[in-house]
């Protein structure tokens, strides 16, 4: 057995029922098309995330891993991905509202985000309403459009490292935001993410 394929064979024994072996990528993806994951994470929390980080950097540090989201900006190749593919579970989907606040989970879509903060009455995101993807990968790339983008009104995020297991809030700033990137690598998860609106109709 080659050296990856122990590392997922040990991998998939201490996820247990948060993980499947060889599971098709493709249906995952808004392309539909693509091979499959040796190993695939389903994970509906962030103490569940913190289990398959702090498993990876036990048991399997130097395997690749591939974060899904909502697939909306993701190819895979038809040999698939020979690694550990992560996919947030509808548990990372809520949006919860306190005054201004906004807190809304990685896997959140970003219209639907968008329609609760216009129905709360509050305004600077309306332009997310037609933009595919999730809250996760909308603060990895600094998503937005001509007018607006993600760093108008993003506050802070909590992360969870694949890589090292770290799990923290980061502010906003430190994220170094520009045109369409952040300082976020592919192997950061977003767990939520924070906006501060103003009032006013969306």
């Amino acid at each position: 057995m080659s050296d990856a394929g122990a590392a997922i064979e040990a991998l998939a024994g201490r996820l247990g029922s948060l993980a499947a072996r060889d599971v098709p990528l493709g249906p995952l993806t808004t392309y539909g098309a693509g091979g499959r994951a040796a190993l695939l994470a389903t994970v509906d929390d962030a103490d569940q995330l913190a289990a398959v980080a702090r498993a990876r950097r036990e048991l399997a540090p130097d395997l690749p891993v591939l974060v899904v989201g909502l697939g909306s900006n993701l190819l895979v190749a038809d040999e698939g991905f020979d690694g550990l593919a992560v996919v947030l579970g509808t548990g990372l989907a809520e949006v919860a509202i306190e005054g201004t606040t906004v807190r809304a989970g990685g896997r959140a879509k970003l219209p639907v985000v968008a329609r609760r903060c216009a129905g709360a009455g509050l305004r600077g995101f309306e332009w997310a309403a037609g933009v595919p993807g999730s809250i996760g990968g909308a603060v990895r790339m600094n998503a937005g459009v001509p007018e607006a983008e993600m760093s108008d009104h993003l506050a802070r995020v909590r992360v969870v490292d694949l890589a090292s297991g770290e799990d923290g809030v980061v502010a906003a700033a430190d994220l170094d935001l520009g045109y369409r990137r952040s300082s976020l690598r592919d192997d950061q998860v977003v767990v939520w993410a924070e906006l501060d609106l103003v009032p006013g109709d969306g």
